[in-house]
Formats: C-alpha cells, structure tokens, sequence
C-alpha cells in the first residue's frame, strides 16, 4: 500500500510538472501591435489585446512584465472562466522617444512557466517644428540645443552617461567622418554617421571625474570632421561641473568627517581708488577630526589673485586664503567672489566675497 502511495505521488508530480512547462490554453486575438507612424508629441498610446480560455478550468492571468519602464500595462485580474474572453491593455509613451518601436510584454499565466509574448511595433515621429524651436544652435548644418554640451553635475563615483540630440538642418545629406576628443576620461558614440536632410542624431557621452583629474566647473572639446560643405570641422564645446561624492554618513561619521569653518567669508574694502590692488586675509579653521583638503580655488575673475600657505590641515589647525582683488580699469560697484572646493562633507563648496566701490 505504502509503495502504491509513493507512485501516485510520483506520478501526480509529473503531471504537475508536465501541465506547468506547457503553454497556456489561451488564444490571442493577435499577439503583435502596430501602432505604424506616430507623432512624439503624442504622449501615451494604447492598445487592447484580447484573448479567449480555450482550456477546461477557469484561467487566470498572475503578471505582466513589460521589457522596459516606457510601457505600462493593465489586465483582467479576476479568473476567466472558459470559453470567455481576457484583455491585456499596454501604453506606450512615445515623450523623448524618436525612431523605432520595438518592445515586448510578457504574459505570465498562474500555473504555467511559459509567458505568452506580445509585441509593440511602429515608429515615433518627431514634429519638424519642434525641432526647429529646441535644437537652434547652428554649426553649419547640423544644429544643437545650444552652443555648447552641458553635461551638468557630474560626480568621481563611476562614469556618467548623457545623451544629447543633433539634426541635420540642410538640404544634402552630411556624413561625420570621425570625431576627435580626450579618450583618457571620455567615450563618444553616435546612433549615426550618415544623416540624411532633416534627419536627427543621437550623441551619447560616457564622462569619467574621476579619470579627469579635476574639480568645480571644467570645459573639454569634441571635434567633427564632416562633409558638411558649410563647416567640415566642427568644434563643439563640453562643459560640466565635478562635484565629489561623499557617502550617507552617520551620526558618529559625520562628527569625524573634516569640516570646514571660516571667521568671514565677506569683506567689504569700502571706497577704493581705480588701480589700487586691496587684499584681505580670509581665516579658516579644520573643526572635524579627520584631515580637510583644500581641492581647488576658482577665481570668478581675472582680477582675483590668492595666495594659500598650505591645501592640507590636520584636525584642529587653522590657515588663512589671501585674496587680492585689481581695480585697474573697474570702476562702480564690485562684488567678486572666489569659489574654494574641498573635502569636507557639510561644506564642499566655499564662496568667498571681496566687495568695493571703486572710483577714479
């Protein structure tokens, strides 16, 4: 009796198993949707796949998965008797999403492993008048949003990646032969290198702080060799801003952390004589209990000058910034200011203002 138990058994696991690794008894009225050619500016689309339980148990639906967060989806979540019908509704959002559509969702049914897959077909369009108002920058024929590559706040954890768009706004057809730029801290990609008239690019920038050696705001170069008859070589300007990162910290760590604290960060000279050069000893103070590192200091000016005795101090220590500020062909209101970058968590960044009313 006891071995007849165990082959039941043995022999119910195998149905179970042989039921799970099989499809679903469901039909799809259609299992791909081909929304053709949409206009961006659209927003979200919609499509309703139905589908019928041709099984003999009701059936239900357990999840879907769409293959990225651009598309959503809603579904019957009741059972579904036989012989009836079940909808999958997905929405595409076509926003910031120019060119082919090509995504899937997955069907997962309860009690099978297999999912049912649907696809998302078409194209996104982008208004030629909406590009003409955002990518405005000319360099030659092909346009940008402006005159320069903002990648905007960048940190020296792992690289960052930015993606900018570019459109040919000529009548012949422009090939990027090659582009020319610092491969020691940056990676350049295009989605193309033939772009028809009207056709829009993609530039994607993969950026290292870390590799790039540097603080505060920092300005690189990508050069385009191209056939544009307009301008062949284009040099386009890079501009970012490194910041570091500093790790959530504790209470206990943040009490260990190097932290910096100035006596002043503004000094007004008052009335100064066009030409004078005034100076004025900015005092500082290492309260934390781990060393403060002064990174850099970044004059806003041509016409501030400093002098700091030491970029390191201990726990405790104290130093000074001397900063000079030129009058020499300034006159009227002057509020200039130095930027000081270092490692102290609650205060990364310093200003340090210098203010005079310069007169002849």
């Amino acid at each position: 009796m006891f071995k007849k138990s165990l082959l039941y058994i043995f022999i119910s696991l195998c149905v179970l198993g042989s039921i799970s690794a099989q499809n679903a008894p469901v039909y799809f009225v259609t299992k791909t949707a081909n929304f053709g050619k949409v206009v961006e500016e659209v927003g979200k689309i919609r499509y309703d796949f139905v589908f019928f339980n041709r099984g003999d148990v009701p059936i239900k639906i357990q999840k879907v998965v769409p293959s990225c967060g651009c598309t959503a989806a809603e579904y019957t979540e009741v059972a579904i008797p036989e012989d009836s019908a079940g909808h999958v509704q997905v929405v595409y959002n076509t926003i910031n999403r120019p060119g082919e559509i090509n995504k899937t969702v997955s069907v997962f049914f309860e009690g099978y492993e297999t999912p049912v897959i649907l696809f998302l077909k078409g194209i996104v369009v982008v208004n030629q008048r909406l590009i003409e108002r955002e990518l405005v920058y000319p360099f030659g024929n092909l346009r940008f949003q402006s005159k320069y590559l903002n990648l905007k706040t960048v940190r020296n954890l792992q690289p960052e990646k930015r993606e900018f768009e570019f459109y040919n706004a000529g009548t012949k057809d422009v090939k990027i032969v090659r582009l020319s730029y610092d491969t020691s801290f940056m990676i350049v990609k295009l989605n193309k290198l033939d772009l028809k008239s009207q056709e829009i690019a993609k530039l994607d920038i993969t950026y290292n702080a870390v590799a790039r050696r540097d603080w505060g705001f920092v300005s690189d170069t990508i050069t385009f060799f191209t056939t544009d008859d307009s301008m062949s070589v284009k040099r386009i300007p890079l501009a970012a801003h490194i910041e570091e990162y500093f790790a959530p910290l504790d209470a206990t760590s943040a009490a260990k952390a190097p932290k910096i604290k100035f006596e002043k960060q503004d000094h007004h000279f008052g009335t100064v004589k066009e030409g004078a050069a005034v100076s004025f000893n900015y005092k500082f103070t290492n309260e934390g209990k781990e060393a403060l590192v002064i990174r850099k200091l970044v004059p806003a000016c041509k016409c501030i000058s400093f002098e700091i005795p030491k970029y390191e101090l201990a726990p405790g220590e104290s130093s000074f910034v001397r900063l000079t500020l030129n009058t020499k062909d300034r006159e009227g209101i002057q509020n200039k200011h130095l930027t000081i970058i270092t490692n102290s968590p609650s205060n990364p960044s310093i200003n340090l203002w210098m203010r005079a009313n310069v007169v002849k």
